[in-house]
């Protein structure tokens, strides 16, 4: 029970982590390489265990360029692969949720001093 709750623990950091890095980075790089090589890689940095790092590169990446290799890649990967791969997908999912989730709203108000009429 105690080892659950750390590991809760060290999860939300990560997701946290993840979710401040992608509201400094933005949604997509140019500079990001979003091909298979590149997926493959970011898929053992997961495995590697530096999940932070993973989801905030693939963060970066449009949602097409996640897509297509996400697709096809797996069909290539041994299991443990293809594993890394969707806890990595799951990850960088939650973050989103999260940075959603935790995003201050913008307001519709009319300014200080603005008459409603």
């Amino acid at each position: 029970m105690a080892g659950d709750l750390r590991a809760l623990g060290r999860s939300v950091r990560l997701i946290a982590a993840a979710a401040a890095a992608m509201l400094l980075a933005g949604r997509a790089s140019a500079q990001t390489p979003q091909n298979a090589a590149a997926y493959d890689a970011l898929v053992d940095q997961y495995a590697r265990g530096d999940a932070t790092g993973a989801v905030t590169q693939l963060s970066t990446w449009t949602p097409a360029a996640i897509t297509n290799p996400s697709r096809e890649r797996p069909r290539f990967m041994a299991a443990d692969r293809q594993r890394a791969a969707a806890m990595l997908h799951t990850d960088l999912a939650y973050a989103f949720e999260l940075t959603r989730a935790t995003a201050t709203p913008r307001s519709t108000s009319a300014p200080p001093g603005a008459s409603s009429a």
